[in-house]
């Protein structure tokens, strides 16, 4: 299965192109859809978009994935894809859940720590993707597994734990896709590999769509 790792490219300019990005404002390619909070009826953070592109979602029905989380504090649910507090939003297409015809909102802020690649901490919290395509390997099974050297495990979860887009998840803890036939869109850590600001408990973010990409589930595990 092939996938994209990811390269993130502070941008000193808002993005106005319909490309995969992160942070700053969404480049609508149908109406706007802002989804809100089901604790609080407030508008989700904007975390990204992904384009599906046929190199890596091939007869996919939608063009864009657009990616929202809640922030505040104190609020739960932000991991279920189900809970209300995330949402993802495929056009062409209609968001079934509660949303605002509203075509920007609240974004991200920029890491303050951690993160160790190139970054203007004063500069622009907006960023493009450089994506570098690979044959995905697949998950070791245990019989695998037992006969590969400790250096080619690390190798192979490695590549499978990226950043990335496309290729098959790397479950920190166990499988929870939420559709059957999902494909995985977007697998993306928190803990020190972004340039910006999002809350996954230290964690993974996985996000979804259907066999069709009609319509597209997040959740996150830690």
């Amino acid at each position: 299965m092939r996938s994209a790792s990811i390269l993130f490219r502070q941008s000193s300019q808002p993005v106005r192109l319909a490309i995969t990005k992160f942070c700053g404002q969404p480049v609508w390619i149908g109406a706007p859809q802002w989804p809100l909070s089901r604790s609080t009826g407030k508008p989700m953070h904007f975390i990204g978009q992904v384009a599906l592109t046929q190199e890596l979602f091939k007869n996919a029905h939608g063009r864009m994935v657009y990616i929202f989380m809640s922030l505040d504090q104190d609020i739960e649910g932000t991991s279920d894809p189900d809970g209300g507090e995330n949402a993802v939003v495929v056009q062409p297409g209609h968001f079934s859940g509660p949303c605002a015809d509203r075509a920007t909102g609240p974004s991200l802020e920029i890491a303050k720590d951690f993160f160790t690649g190139p970054l203007n901490r004063k500069g622009r919290c907006e960023f493009t993707a450089e994506l570098a395509v690979i044959d995905e390997p697949s998950v070791p099974t245990r019989e695998e597994a037992a006969t590969l050297s400790q250096e080619q495990l690390r190798q192979r979860y490695r590549l499978l734990a990226r950043n990335k887009i496309g290729g098959v998840p790397f479950w920190i803890q166990n499988e929870a896709f939420p559709f059957p036939q999902a494909q995985l869109v977007l697998q993306l850590s928190d803990s020190g590999h972004v340039p910006f600001f999002v809350n996954f408990g230290n964690g993974q973010a996985y996000v979804f769509v259907d066999a069709q990409a009609r319509q597209g589930k997040m959740l996150w595990q830690c």
